[in-house]
């Protein structure tokens, strides 16, 4: 009897997933000037003027089970936001899981959106009518004063290449995100972050998978536009 419970005790050890316990290694420790600004789009300086800046918003009241400290939380956000990376990819330059990464993400852009009047102001109405001339010039649509980079305007879903043109974040944190990232990249400038070779990327589009102005996939789509929102 005893050997039979032994063996039904170790069975269920056996079934146990044993935690596990991850480096807590700081990568931003061991990367060179250059490198950190490739990575972080921040010079080391004005990544840790940041970290005081939001302090309040990062810092944790506790710090069971190790929990991240400020700066590794600001790592985590920079990070998503910049290279478009998976969570699952972000967690791994970290050392964190994908579920943190999400939980973290969501939590501190929350907080920066909050405090957007800090970081974004609306231009005059002369700069607005400057640039909805710029827009029409380029775009031919009138009243333009802005865009995002992103596909944020509910449309028909396109048969072909639907993932280029379908945005399945909701809006609500579609608009978060987006007022998160402003809110970056107006500190960066605030904090007289110097231009970097590697910000300027341009991609490289082929009019067969996007739809470019001048191409008819372009022409429809600002065609839609304009009878559902200017017409």
């Amino acid at each position: 009897m005893e050997d039979l419970d032994r063996e039904l005790f170790e069975e269920k050890l056996r079934l146990v997933t044993s935690r596990i316990f991850r480096d807590r290694t700081d990568p931003k420790d061991t990367l060179n000037d250059r490198d950190f600004r490739m990575t972080y789009r921040f010079s080391r300086r004005g990544f840790y003027k940041l970290v005081d800046i939001l302090k309040d918003d990062l810092s944790l009241p506790t710090s069971r089970s190790k929990a991240l400290l400020p700066a590794q939380r600001l790592e985590v956000v920079v990070l998503a936001l910049s290279t478009n990376s998976f969570q699952s990819v972000v967690g791994k330059v970290v050392n964190c899981s994908q579920s943190s990464v999400s939980r973290i993400c969501y939590e501190i852009c929350q907080k920066i959106a909050a405090r957007a009047i800090e970081f974004i102001c609306w231009s005059s109405d002369r700069e607005r009518a400057n640039i909805a001339q710029e827009f029409l010039a380029i775009g031919g649509i009138p009243g333009v004063v802005g865009c995002v980079d992103g596909t944020h305007v509910r449309i028909p879903t396109p048969s072909v290449n639907e993932h280029l043109f379908v945005n399945r974040v909701t809006p609500e944190r579609a608009a978060i995100l987006i007022t998160a990232s402003l809110c970056l990249r107006n500190a960066a400038i605030d904090l007289k972050e110097q231009p970097f070779e590697g910000d300027d990327y341009t991609e490289d589009y082929d009019e067969n998978d996007a739809a470019l102005p001048n191409t008819p996939g372009g022409d429809a789509m600002m065609n839609f536009v304009m009878r559902k929102y200017f017409s």
